[in-house]
Parts: structure tokens; sequence; C-alpha cells
């Protein structure tokens, strides 16, 4: 692991040089900070309003740490996680058919800025990314255990690919929607027969639930409802475009844009009237977080065709293509790439199943933006890590398809053509 240790110590550099770190909490870490500080004291995980492990996180930062100390802390240790991951890339290069494809992830997880930029921040995003990859590898292994032994399925590497899921499930809800493509590209990656694929999938599905369903009992008992977080319904509304919970203020948004494009008296004071409500502060969450969903709908049912084009340009943001400046360049540029490899992969029996997880993925981030919010930072783990793994195999079995065409035509090795037998 020296290698994750030199990355955490350079990343680490460019985030004091960035003034990343020592700067006050800002945005949803505020949120993460005081939940997990007062964790014990309020029982600030009882109204669901957040997934309950990056909170954990904080608290047991707060039990080892002067309380000034824990917010840097918290931002060391997710570029920590995020350093960890070239190393299991690595690891993974001298199990895999494609070492090739291993060494360049772990080459792209690296040093893609991104993943770096985001950690920077006291916020789940990192230590999502970390179970996310730990999940892709695993079922990438457990493929190839099913490949070298079609009777036996995979047990454990299926196992701690669920355990990953459900890891990721309780560090943000939305994370819960890459389980569908990473369970797709298993199934196409298999060779089993149909009923071992399924009970490696079940498995896999139940080793998630078995982690996540202390935190839906715990949900239950508290709110009465069966749900993950009491958000769903507060980011559907703020998905809406009609109230920003007191999010916005900038008239360039797309928000700001979209209302003045189109204005509604009548919608407006609707909303307004509801304003006490959404912000207030003693009603329960899953009382507000009702109210909003059940205004978010009344707004689509009302007006179906502009929350459809006001749903389809958040897409084009998050996806980088509202062009505001180099970070958004580089989203839209690499997501065009990832696109077009994508689709070629499709025609390649050898990079479908990754082709196919990827897009999956692509949907996953598309519909997010759709009905909820646009923001880049909610895709970029998942999206960009599977973008780069299906590049990274792309040229991995690019490179191994060479080596195969030099060894199986000897006139190409070193010394050049051999000279014609004498007639």
């Amino acid at each position: 692991m020296a290698c994750s240790g030199l990355l955490f110590l350079g990343w680490t550099l460019v985030a004091w040089l960035t003034g990343a770190l020592g700067v006050p909490a800002d945005g949803d870490e505020i949120d993460y900070l005081q939940r997990g500080l007062t964790l014990v004291s309020n029982d600030s995980l009882a109204d669901a309003y957040r997934p309950p492990l990056y909170p954990l996180v904080i608290w047991s930062l707060g039990q080892l740490l002067p309380q000034p100390l824990v917010l840097d802390a918290a931002r060391l240790l997710n570029i920590l996680l995020v350093s960890i991951v070239p190393g299991l890339w690595l690891w993974y290069a001298g199990r895999s058919p494609y070492p090739g494809a291993g060494l360049l992830m772990a080459l792209f997880s690296a040093l893609w800025p991104p993943f770096y930029l985001y950690a920077f921040n006291a916020m789940a995003e990192a230590p999502s990314f970390l179970f996310w990859h730990g999940a892709i590898l695993l079922t990438l292994l457990a493929a190839a255990d099913a490949e070298r032994s079609s009777r036996r399925p995979p047990l454990l590497p299926v196992t701690l690919a669920g355990v990953c899921l459900g890891l990721l499930g309780l560090l943000k809800a939305n994370n819960i929607l890459v389980a569908a493509p990473l369970a797709l590209m298993f199934w196409l990656l298999s060779p089993q027969p149909r009923n071992r694929r399924l009970r490696a999938l079940a498995l896999m599905a139940a080793a998630a639930m078995l982690v996540v369903s202390p935190w839906l009992l715990y949900v239950k008992h508290h709110t009465g409802q069966w749900r993950v977080t009491t958000t769903g319904g507060i980011n559907l509304m703020l998905g809406s475009g009609r109230y920003d919970f007191g999010m916005g203020g900038d008239p360039n948004t797309l928000q700001a844009r979209y209302l003045a494009a189109h204005p509604s008296a009548a919608l407006e004071q609707e909303v307004q009237q509801r304003i006490p409500v959404f912000d207030s502060t003693t009603l329960p969450r899953d009382f507000i977080d009702d109210q909003a969903r059940e205004m978010a709908l009344d707004i689509w049912r009302r007006y179906p065709q502009v929350q459809r084009h006001y749903g389809l340009l958040k897409v084009l943001h998050s996806f980088g293509f509202s062009l505001r400046g180099p970070v958004d360049y580089v989203t839209a540029g690499f997501f065009l790439v990832a696109t077009l490899v994508a689709l070629a992969g499709l025609w390649s029996r050898a990079l479908r199943p990754l082709a196919v997880m990827h897009l999956g993925c692509t949907l996953c981030g598309a519909l997010m933006a759709f009905f909820f919010l646009p923001n880049i930072r909610f895709k970029t783990f998942y999206f960009d890590t599977t973008g780069l793994l299906l590049i990274a195999h792309a040229l991995g079995y690019v490179l191994l398809q060479h080596r195969r065409r030099r060894r199986d035509h000897p006139l190409t090795q070193k010394g050049g053509l051999s000279a014609p037998a004498a007639g």
C-alpha cells in the first residue's frame, strides 16, 4: 500500500495548497458535522434525514479528537479513503485476465482530479467511492471465479460485494440505484448456468439487505414508515425548481432561469403557503418530507410539459453541458468519450458487460438529475468510475490483442523479416 500512502501525501498537499483544509464547513458539511457531533446527545439520527454511516464516522472522530479538529480530520480521512482505491486496482491487476486494464484503472483512479477534489469535503461521496470500487472489483473477481469453476458458485466475493452495496446505501440513499447495473454486469460476465447466477445475485442482495436492515428497522421505529431517509420528498420538491429550501440565491443558476421563463403566480402563492412547513425546525422531518413530496407530485401533475423540459435541462447540466467553465468542459468531454466507448463496446463480447454497466450508471445519473437535483457531484463517483473502468478495459483489451498478434506472427518479431529460402 506504499502507492496509496504516497497518493495520500500528494493529494493532501494539493488540498493544503488550494486552501481546502482549514476553512469553515460549507453546505452539506455543516449538517454532517452537526449531526455527527450531536449523534448521542440529540439522537440526531432519529429523524432519518441522513443515512447513518457518515454521521457515525464524524461521531467516531469526535470521540478521538477535540471538536475544532474534527472537520479537517474528516477531510483528511476522505482523501485517505480515495487514495486506497488505486492500491486495490493494483492488487486486482495481478489476478485479472486483463492485467493491463487493472494497471490503467489504478493510474486513472490515482490521477483523475474530480475523485479527489470532491474528497476534499467532509461529505459521504469519498467513502461511497471506496465501497463502489470495492463492489465492482469484487464482482469482477466473482465472475472470474465463476469462469474458473462453473460448478462452484463464487460465494465469498459475491457476499462481500453485497456488503459493499449495503454500506453504499447507508452512506447515501441514491447509491442504491447502482446495484442494478452492477448485477447486470455480473449476469453478463458469469459463464455459469442461469440458476447459479440467480443464486449468486440473491446472495449479493441478501448480504446488502442484511447490512441495511437494522437502519430500516430503526427508521420504521421512529417514523412509522419503511424508508431509507426523510429527504426523498424534499429533494423531489427541490427538483421541481419551485422552492430551493434556502439553498439558492444565484440569479444565474439553472433554477433561477427556469423560474424566470415559467412564472406562475398561483403556484408561487401555493408554495409560499407551505414554506412555514418546509422550513420548520419543530415539525417531524418525515411529515415535512411527505408534504414536500405531495407538493412536488402535484406540480408534476399540473405542469408535466414544463417539468419535463426542466428535467431535460437538469440532465444536460449534470453532464456538463451548461458549459459554464473548465469543470463543465471536462465533464462534458468525458461524458462524450465514455459514451462513445460504451456504444462501441456493445459490439465487443469482451467489453459488453462493462459497457452495459456504464450505460446503466449513466441512466441512473440521468434519472436523478431529471427528477431530483442536477449537481455534478452526485454522479461523479459512479459515472466516472464506470467510464474510466470501461476505457481501461478497452485499452487493456487492445494491448492484449496486439501482443497475441505479435506472438502468432513470428515474422514481426525482433530481428525483422526472415530471408526467403533459396530456390
